[in-house]
């Protein structure tokens, strides 16, 4: 079994690299001092592949971030993909958890304190639903 990465994924991997490197590292510990959400770094990050499903504080609970999960969904549905995870940055984001049950994902496990933001450990959600056909036969 060859485990060596294509050069499309040590291309991404690079990018990636710089990324953090020139975007991330020399701000993260103002950002967490200062308790900033750097929005603009990630839609960066964002730009280059690198996303997530962020909802700015001031439309919270309007259903917002359900229906850009839901747009997702359909999306990678479209595309025949199976499986769907969603990783969540804090056990105690409920509204995220909340959405992401809503739309049948379900509890895969949570990592305690893997990180450290704005001078707390945070723990990592794991959730998972299967799409279109999932797992009841092979692709």
């Amino acid at each position: 079994m060859d485990f060596e990465l294509s050069e499309e994924q040590r291309a991404f991997q690079r990018v990636a690299r710089d990324f953090a490197a020139a975007e991330m590292a020399p701000h993260a510990a103002r950002w967490d001092e200062e308790k900033i959400f750097p929005e603009d770094a990630l839609r960066k990050a964002a730009a280059l592949g690198f996303a997530g499903v962020y909802v700015r504080e001031d439309v919270r609970g309007q259903g917002v971030g359900k229906a850009l999960v839901v747009k997702l969904i359909e999306d990678a549905t479209a595309q025949d993909m199976r499986q769907m995870i969603a990783v969540i940055g804090d056990s105690e984001n409920v509204g995220s958890i909340g959405v992401h049950s809503s739309l049948g994902f379900h509890m895969v496990g949570t990592m305690r304190a893997v990180g450290v933001k704005f001078g707390r450990w945070l723990d990592v959600v794991s959730m998972q639903r299967a799409l279109g056909r999932g797992d009841a036969d092979m692709p």
